[in-house]
């Protein structure tokens, strides 16, 4: 397999070389990202969701070209691993920083095992994507080792020279009738090869083939040597569905995540994105969305403030209800003020907001009674803090539609307790606002 192809999100990939402003591939890997596109469609259209659009088909100097979309993530076509990275990364980061960005950004995604790419070793930092996914599983695969790997009893059945457990006459008589020596049994034995485990060392098979890292390698037969004992899972959804749910195999929990991604051709995961045998892709949206979240909620309870992500309560209209609201971040203080923030992936023009953008946000103004609200957008630079806001009259209030640009994380190692610059600023945007006089 050649090396990892990078883009970033809009950049185009064609079947050719000499198309400019395109990374070229091979038409082997072009027509498997067409083929896994379709397959990607006609299951959303037959799960009645609605359509992820990872690439665009479209067309350039008379060529077809597939332009990346809002899916970052890593997927395999062909002979290409192809890594696409958060657009942001193009403006004054390199890869590597990009790369780090995006992985600091996915520590914090919702229902999702990547809490320790946020603090990736320096020896990964340079890895690919897909390599770093690896390292990480490997982590948690060796926290299971360090902390024993469970055994189970299963049932056992033979034909031995010793009576342990219960004796089948029927099959004794039709197998030792002419053999004293012998005598069929059936016993319990303790033994590694459960269900756990056998995804396991399916998982780390699989990976054993895939990884061209080569101290990934190293230590995937360093894991497999621990698991010599135990057979690879043949059946993967059923060992699934097998797995105990005990506080036994609490330290199992992450691992078993893992498993379920990179056995995701028959274990399908959970959590948004799209996860396949050929592909881990997610939405930037979501990733931005929960990045804010989690950094907010940690430093707000500091300073006395609820904050509630994706809240549900309101409707457009009460009646009937229909149009459900459902603003990313409503933060209060008890017995205070509220305000509503909301964030967006994206570049404003010009640095101003879009009349969608402000549309929604007077939706939320309205139906949740509030004065202030907030849109947040990923900075070009590294600068935080507020940039504009708008102001008008809703009857006897004056509603203000304020818009603060986020500066990301620049892929150095960050101390769990300290408070960045971008959440400093947004903590003093929305202390200001639920702090005013009613």
């Amino acid at each position: 397999m050649s090396d990892p192809i990078t883009l970033f999100e809009y950049d185009q990939l064609c079947a050719s070389s000499i198309l400019e402003g395109s990374r070229a591939i091979s038409p082997e890997a072009f027509e498997a990202l067409e083929v896994f596109l379709g397959d990607l469609t006609a299951r959303d259209e037959k799960a009645g969701q609605e359509l992820h659009e990872v690439f665009r088909l479209t067309s350039c100097k008379g060529r077809k070209v597939l332009k990346a979309q809002n899916y970052v993530g890593v997927i395999t076509a062909a002979d290409a691993v192809i890594e696409i990275l958060p657009k942001i990364g193009k403006l004054n980061r390199t890869e590597e920083q990009t790369r780090q960005t995006f992985l600091a950004m996915l520590a914090e995604l919702r229902e999702a095992p990547f809490k320790n790419l946020g603090h990736a070793p320096l020896a990964t930092q340079k890895l690919p994507i897909a390599e770093v996914f690896i390292s990480s599983f490997l982590d948690e695969v060796r926290e299971v080792i360090k902390r024993g790997i469970c055994s189970d009893y299963r049932e056992w059945e033979g034909n031995e020279r010793f009576v342990k457990g219960r004796i089948n006459f029927s099959e004794h008589l039709r197998r030792n009738h002419t053999d004293q020596s012998r005598i069929y049994v059936e016993y319990s034995i303790y033994h590694v090869d459960r269900p756990e485990n056998r995804l396991l060392k399916a998982c780390l098979n699989k990976l054993a083939r895939e990884s061209r890292s080569a101290e990934n390698r190293r230590r995937i037969k360093i894991a497999l040597d621990h698991l010599a004992e135990v057979t690879a899972s043949t059946n993967v959804r059923g060992d699934f569905l097998a797995c105990k749910n005990d506080r036994n195999l609490a330290h199992y929990e992450t691992v078993l995540t893992w498993c379920r991604i990179f056995l995701a051709g028959e274990a399908p995961t959970s959590f948004p994105g799209i996860v396949s045998a050929d592909a881990l892709l997610f939405p930037m949206e979501r990733i931005f969305e929960d990045y804010v979240a989690a950094r907010l909620k940690r430093e707000a309870a500091k300073d006395g403030l609820v904050v509630r992500a994706q809240d549900r309560r309101k409707y457009l209209f009460d009646s009937p209800s229909r149009y459900q609201l459902k603003p990313d971040l409503v933060v209060s203080r008890p017995r205070g003020r509220t305000v509503i923030l909301d964030t967006k992936w994206k570049i404003p023009s010009d640095g101003k907001p879009s009349q969608a953008d402000i549309y929604q946000m007077f939706a939320y103004a309205a139906r949740y009674g509030v004065d202030d609200v907030t849109l947040i957008y990923p900075s070009e630079d590294e600068s935080s803090g507020a940039k504009l806001y708008y102001e008008t009259k809703i009857e006897d209030r004056t509603v203000r539609v304020h818009t603060f640009h986020y500066a990301l994380p620049d892929g150095k190692p960050e101390p769990e307790s300290s408070k960045t610059t971008a959440i400093a600023e947004l903590l003093k945007l929305i202390s200001g606002q639920v702090n005013q006089e009613p």
